[in-house]
């Protein structure tokens, strides 16, 4: 892949393709624990209009359990990088 480290951390593009809009590229820290799930700011995911999926239940460091609204998008990445 042509993606980077930045400060000991390895960064990702990735393409979200996004009905009847431009498609929208956000960079992510890759995440050795990763299982199919990204992240993003509220901000990112009201400026993009990504469709409400359904709520979940999130287990916090501090054993905590709080409800998170989940989204779908359909996103692309590509091995080379470009």
């Amino acid at each position: 892949m042509k993606d980077r480290v930045s400060g000991c951390q390895a960064c990702l593009g990735v393409t979200f393709r996004l009905e009847d809009r431009p498609d929208l590229v956000l960079e992510f820290v890759v995440d050795t624990g990763f299982a199919g799930h990204l992240t993003l700011p509220q901000s990112a995911v009201e400026a993009s209009q990504l469709p409400f999926l359904l709520e979940i239940t999130a287990n916090l460091v501090d054993d905590s359990v709080i409800a998170d609204p989940a989204y779908t998008s359909k996103v692309a990445v590509r091995p080379d990088g470009d």
